[in-house]
């Protein structure tokens, strides 16, 4: 009973903390820098609360490495800084030996998005036709909120934070095997 409640202490937040950061980041393409600090400030938690196979150092040293790689990609403009931040706090709660698996379902989870929207950007005239002709006047405009966006007009945005939380939940659930 009292590992299930601790359980549900850990989840629980997280759960809201991951859904503010996809939510956020589909509707402005922004992640929260307190939504990020939230996820560092469960890593303690969790590591007090869980008996992890890994030493105390492996959280830390995870997102060191991945933040480290996320902020030389937003050097070279192929990763938004608030997903590189975002990608590091949830190393830290996913540590080194879940880390290759994370990163892996995050390019997974990734391409389908980009895929995904890419497909959406193809159909965006027809679902604006779709929308003006049969969507009530007041709710007018919401579809287009969630559509594809092209960054200062040259190119589609992905919200990679969306992938990265996905892939966090996917490697925190069913965590690699020993």
């Amino acid at each position: 009973m009292l590992n299930s409640l601790v359980t549900l202490l850990f989840a629980a937040p997280l759960a809201l903390i991951l859904f503010w950061i996809m939510r956020e980041d589909v509707r402005a393409r922004r992640i929260p820098n307190g939504a990020v600090l939230a996820l560092f400030a469960l890593w303690p938690v969790q590591l007090l609360a869980f008996d992890r196979p890994e030493p105390w150092w492996s959280g830390p040293a995870a997102s060191a490495i991945v933040l480290t790689a996320g902020l030389i990609a937003w050097h070279f403009r192929l990763l938004g800084g608030g997903d590189a931040k975002l990608a590091a706090a949830l190393s830290a709660l996913i540590g080194l030996e879940g880390l290759l698996g994370f990163l892996l379902a995050t390019a997974l989870l990734g391409g389908v998005l980009a895929l995904g929207l890419l497909a959406i950007a193809r159909t965006a005239p027809a679902l604006a036709f779709l929308e003006a002709r049969f969507v009530p006047t007041r709710l007018r405009g919401r579809v287009a909120r969630v559509l594809p966006r092209r960054a200062g007009g040259r190119r589609l945005t992905v919200p990679y934070g969306v992938a990265l939380a996905l892939a966090a939940v996917l490697v925190l659930v069913w965590p690699p095997p020993r």
